[in-house]
């Protein structure tokens, strides 16, 4: 019996953490795909406040990583060490559904209305991170401590690859899980709940495995044993170095820093070409998590079996060499897309399966070799006194700073192409050591780059149709076409159209409709501008000012393509113009409006639905003057009949509130859709 105990320890025990870890992974990302809805809501889609969540969550992960190191690299327990770091993390959980909405509304104020770009991110990145940083200081903990607990269970201390890789594909499952079913089936808070009930399963199930091991260790008359100890920490116990500890450190750093930067800048191109729906970001993501538990697993599996210095040079060259080839895929992506759209056809699924088709085509390579090669550089940094947490702290924060360095300094300006080139050959600046026909796997790479188009602008022209004005901003790509009649057209990421010249005459009507049904009115503001066109029908009234609100900076600059039709608004003295997230906008300014103009936003659109709920009809209500008058207007053309029934219902809901309360002797409030 002893005997069998002992047989059935080594090879059972880890898979069953690695399937905690999994289901571990997908409630992680599960967690971000929430959290970023909930912190949106309140802080906008600004760019400021979407970086500020993302570094809060992945400084909060490598905080938690690098500071508890060493802690559970010499605890006899790392098995204990990991179950209650599950139950902390579904105890902040449980704990962000409320504090989120709290911190919200704390932050909006200290915010204000027109803040500076380090105002805007300081506070919320403070904001989040303090509100997050209980949860995600213990998931960042958590890949040491099970790295730690199954490695003394394998006896040779080599399970990187295999922990990461079953944490990796639960995250796939949380990402597809969160934006499928959770989010559309429970909501926000709701889904959290579940979230955290998932985490503290995976605590109480992992306290009760190691116990059991424990007490099967002494049933077999042997301490577990110890992370230092000599059963495991002996020459097969991890991957030899190959660099000195600060080049090796730099190399992680490094590696992350360029890796999510290449999937950052790699979705904003894509979004020209996918559908960039509340899916498309899920698809995305699935498939380049995808890739990296891949990578993990093929090194776990093969890894050993090769030289580590020239195992890191072969990874890194192969890096190099995939992301070059999925620039020039991204070249090809609208051709590819739509064959797959034409053999798939149009069905929920079908659109799916041709996002994630084309997605893999450019970062699926890619993805394979980064997961290999984070693998191998943080299992040759694990020590006996610690060192993955540490190196997997690093790469993290080079993670949370990719977004900064590529997403808002480099793709403005040098633009996509080059950004992904220079991310490219970032990583030949990190071989170790480069010797005979490996330096035709280094210039394989170089001699790619006269292969790329000259840019990777993605715009469908008419006959006769041209680019007047190509913008990659930092949120969005923004493009002015002219066909051949002379009409020009406003595209935001290529997919969606925000209105033209030729259809002036439809656009100033949204403006005069809401005007002339309040012919009093001193104040307006529009909400969503496009071409300005709407905006600036405004300035024919002589006694109104006019505030507008557009979230993306970059349509703003590219208004005066669309003289004389709007106006000019930008040179209007009745007219202000600001870069804000309207929801933002509606909950800070001090304002009180006679009429409120919402665009035809689409609530397809990734963010654009919160733009439809109950919660910003109350804001937009209480920004009302007495006896204002709201307006929403809708793209029934792009609406199924249960999301407009939904959205009247809501409407309908805000406004009979505002009439309930008019019956106190407030003067109601018009909507109109």
């Amino acid at each position: 019996m002893h005997a069998l105990v002992r047989m059935m320890r080594p090879r059972v025990m880890p898979f069953l953490f690695y399937a905690l870890f999994f289901f571990s992974g997908s409630a992680g990302l599960g967690y971000q795909m929430v959290w970023s809805r909930m912190i949106a809501i309140g802080l906008g889609q600004e760019m400021p406040a979407v970086l500020a969540v993302i570094a809060a969550f992945m400084g909060g992960m490598a905080l938690g990583a690098c500071t508890l190191d060493g802690a559970i690299a010499r605890s006899r327990r790392p098995g204990c060490w990991y179950g209650w770091l599950e139950i902390f993390i579904g105890a902040g959980g449980f704990l962000s559904a409320a504090l989120i909405p709290l911190a919200n509304h704390t932050a909006l104020r200290l915010i204000g209305l027109e803040p500076s770009p380090l105002r805007h991110w300081a506070v919320a990145f403070i904001s989040t991170f303090l509100v997050l940083l209980p949860a995600t200081a213990a998931m960042g903990a958590t890949l040491p401590a099970m790295e730690r607990f199954v490695a003394s269970l394998t006896g040779n201390g080599r399970c990187v690859g295999a922990v990461y890789s079953a944490n990796t594909l639960g995250a796939v499952v949380g990402t597809l899980g969160g934006a499928f079913v959770i989010l559309p089936s429970l909501g926000l808070s709701r889904g959290v709940w579940l979230l955290a009930a998932v985490n503290a399963l995976c605590g109480v199930a992992a306290l009760l495995l190691a116990a059991r091991t424990t007490m099967s260790a002494r049933t077999a008359h042997a301490e577990p044993p110890r992370p230092d100890s000599g059963e495991f920490a002996g020459a097969d116990s991890a991957v030899r170095a190959p660099l000195r500890p600060s080049r090796l450190g730099l190399t992680v750093f490094a590696t992350g820093l360029l890796g999510i930067g290449f999937e950052a800048v790699g979705v904003r191109v894509l979004s020209q070409v996918l559908e960039n729906t509340v899916y498309t970001f899920a698809a995305v993501l699935a498939v380049f998590l995808s890739g990296t538990s891949i990578g993990a697993v093929l090194y776990q599996l093969f890894g050993r079996r090769s030289n580590p210095q020239w195992l890191l040079t072969d990874l890194l060259c192969a890096v190099s060499l995939a992301c070059m080839l999925g620039v020039m895929a991204t070249a090809q992506a609208q051709v590819f897309y739509d064959r797959c759209r034409a053999a798939l056809g149009d069905s929920k699924l079908g659109v799916l399966a041709a996002e994630m088709t084309v997605a893999s085509a450019v970062l699926l390579m890619p993805a394979i070799f980064m997961g290999a090669t984070f693998s191998h550089l943080v299992q040759a940094a694990r020590r006996k006194d610690g060192g993955v947490g540490q190196a997997a702290a690093l790469n993290t924060f080079g993670g949370a700073l990719a977004s900064v360095l590529f997403g808002v300094f480099l793709l403005p300006l040098i633009g996509s192409k080059w950004t992904l080139v220079l991310i490219s050959f970032g990583y030949l600046m990190l071989l170790p050591r480069v010797t005979g026909w490996r330096w035709g796997f280094l210039a394989a790479p170089v001699v790619l780059t006269f292969a790329l188009p000259a840019n990777l602008q993605v715009i469908r022209l008419g006959p006769g149709g041209h680019v007047v004005e190509y913008r990659e901003g930092v949120t969005a790509t923004v493009a002015v076409v002219e066909d051949a009649n002379g009409d020009r057209v406003l595209r935001v990421d290529n997919r969606f159209q925000m209105g033209g010249t030729a259809a002036a005459a439809a656009e100033y009507r949204h403006a005069h409709i809401p005007l002339l049904l309040h012919p009093t009115s001193k104040r307006a503001l529009f909400l969503g501008l496009g071409t300005g066109i709407t905006f600036g029908a405004a300035s024919l009234y002589p006694n109104l000012q006019s505030d507008g609100v557009e979230l993306v900076p970059e349509i703003l600059e590219v208004m005066p393509e669309f003289e004389p039709y709007n106006f000019s608004p930008g040179r209007q003295a009745r007219l202000r113009l600001f870069a804000a997230d309207a929801r933002r906008f509606v909950c800070t300014v001090d304002s009180n409006y006679d009429v409120i103009v919402a665009d035809l936003f689409h609530p397809a659109h990734d963010g654009a639905g919160s733009l439809y709920t109950l919660e910003h009809f109350q804001a937009v209500r209480e920004r009302l003057a007495p006896g204002g008058l709201f307006c929403q207007w809708l793209p029934l053309h792009q609406l199924d009949e249960d999301v407009l029934r939904l959205i009247t219902r809501t409407f309908l809901d805000c406004r009979t509130a505002a009439l309930f309360n008019a019956m106190g002797g407030t003067p109601s409030e018009s909507f109109a859709t």
